[in-house]
């Protein structure tokens, strides 16, 4: 009997399917039959194979060749099956011999001449225990995805010929993977210039990189809003293991592989242009792919030019900022994804910018202010525990940016030392009332101001100023979480008066924007 099966595996919406690729080749006019794939895909796949075949000097069964998937693919990238179905076919039709007798697990993208090519998920799937003591053959490309202890029988090949002599044990030690170290100037951190001036702001983004509370900057053209989120990243703790295996799943999965995201250096940091599409931000399409969401997993997602992104864009972040995930849907399939992301939004009090300035540079009319703040819906607004002001840069700070002073790396750790710290106590506070961790300013549980360990009388005089403030029940609560870490900050165990009016004055009052 001619047989032949080889364990492979495709990122088929977003899960991962280990599968058993089956090959039998039966008396019969020369036909390519597939079972679990979609046919016209299956015969592409075939084509690709054959040309390869073809092309390093191996010979095509002239039989009907019969493919089996033990699972059904539905949207996943079939190229990822090439290699495993090129060798299934060669050890079918005993071209090549299994000489050890291995359980292999294959997987690789064919080019017409034989190279193999990368494919997406290596890091995912090596995570899986389902295959863990199999013989793999991956792409040499996707070494770097592969964080394993034991290698031997891991290997790594560059085109088709490798994986024969590999099957054959024909000098297979020297494709075997290895430990790869990251190319030092690709993984170098790219210099921080120190911002000069704005010292309510920089006091706003410690707060909201401890208590991860979403942080909206408004003011003037050239007041520093972009230079302080995009430091934002660097001060950030690096990802423990947890995150850092979540965050590399993702990338991974996604084809998105990032080298200073891999070593941990810096958490993930997405940016997009206010042109950005729905697909583009939280996902979608016909594959239910990820969007930008979700490659903030773990890390921070900037909204510079707030005011100009599309209101219905910014509508679908209302549920991921509440529930940390997104969960996407198409006919009958539903994806959910992570989307555990600091947002952190930068926006101009008016058209011209000037708005908020002591001078009379701003032109602009009540009734453009008006059109321009209409941008911005109250439950958006709403979800903005933090918001200050930043104003143009006095004469002075302004001569002092011409020096461009780096922010020393002594100065990160500081800044990280503080925010590891607060997240410590909020931490130490979850685990002492048996509930899973959250920060201030996601945590979910009810009489808020117990749990924040905020005396009634500091509360009854709080409430007293804040009676005035017209504000909604989130934006009141909110108050209290930013209190709460700011507490955290001074290690303090109890909120006092002191923290709750400085959480005050880290909110710009609605009257203003």
């Amino acid at each position: 009997m001619k047989f032949a099966q080889i364990k492979t595996a495709i990122i088929d919406n977003s899960e991962i399917s280990i599968i058993d690729l089956e090959i039998t080749i039966l008396n019969g006019l020369p036909t390519f039959e597939i079972s679990g794939l979609n046919n016209y895909k299956g015969q592409q796949c075939y084509s690709r194979v054959r040309a390869a075949l073809k092309n390093n000097g191996f010979t095509i069964p002239r039989s009907r060749i019969v493919c089996h998937l033990t699972k059904d693919i539905k949207n996943g990238d079939i190229r990822s099956l090439d290699l495993a179905l090129a060798i299934a076919i060669l050890l079918a039709d005993r071209q090549i011999t299994n000489v050890q007798n291995r359980v292999w697990f294959i997987i690789g993208q064919l080019s017409l001449s034989g190279k193999v090519l990368p494919v997406n998920g290596v890091f995912a799937i090596s995570r899986d225990d389902r295959i863990s003591n199999h013989s793999w053959i991956i792409p040499f490309q996707n070494q770097s995805e592969l964080k394993q202890e034991d290698y031997s029988n891991k290997y790594i090949v560059d085109n088709l010929n490798q994986a024969v002599e590999i099957i054959e044990n024909k000098n297979s030690d020297r494709f075997r993977a290895k430990h790869v170290k990251s190319d030092p100037i690709k993984i170098k951190p790219e210099p921080i210039y120190e911002l000069v001036g704005q010292p309510l702001a920089k006091r706003a983004l410690l707060i909201a990189l401890a208590g991860k509370h979403p942080l909206l900057l408004i003011g003037s053209p050239g007041s520093g809003k972009t230079t302080l989120a995009n430091q934002a990243a660097y001060y950030m703790p690096q990802l423990d293991s947890d995150e850092l295996d979540q965050v590399r799943k993702i990338y991974s999965m996604y084809g998105v592989w990032d080298e200073q995201i891999d070593q941990g250096i810096i958490r993930p940091f997405q940016a997009p242009h206010h042109t950005v599409t729905q697909m583009a931000l939280i996902g979608g399409g016909n594959d239910l792919v990820p969007g930008l969401i979700t490659y903030a997993h773990n890390g921070m997602l900037f909204l510079d030019e707030l005011s100009e992104f599309k209101p219905n864009i910014l509508e679908l972040l209302r549920q991921p900022l509440s529930e940390r995930t997104i969960e996407l849907a198409r006919k009958n399939l539903t994806v959910k994804y992570p989307a555990d992301f600091l947002l952190i939004a930068a926006t101009n009090p008016c058209p011209c910018g000037y708005r908020l300035e002591n001078d009379q540079r701003c032109q602009c009319g009540v009734a453009e202010i008006k059109r321009f703040k209409k941008r911005l819906s109250g439950p958006i607004m709403d979800r903005f525990q933090i918001s200050v002001i930043m104003n143009d840069l006095s004469q002075n700070d302004l001569i002092k940016t011409v020096k461009n002073n780096l922010i020393t790396q002594t100065k990160i750790k500081r800044i990280q030392q503080l925010i590891i710290k607060a997240q410590e106590l909020q931490s130490a506070r979850c685990n002492a009332h048996n509930i899973d961790f959250a920060y201030n300013g996601q945590i979910k549980i009810q009489n808020l101001a117990d749990f924040f360990v905020i005396k009634t009388k500091a509360l009854n005089h709080f409430n007293q100023i804040t009676q005035y403030h017209l504000l909604s029940p989130r934006s009141y609560l909110a108050l209290l979480r930013v209190a709460r870490t700011i507490a955290d900050l001074e290690q303090k165990e109890e909120v006092s008066e002191a923290h709750l009016h400085e959480a005050l004055l880290l909110r710009v009052n609605s009257e203003i924007y």
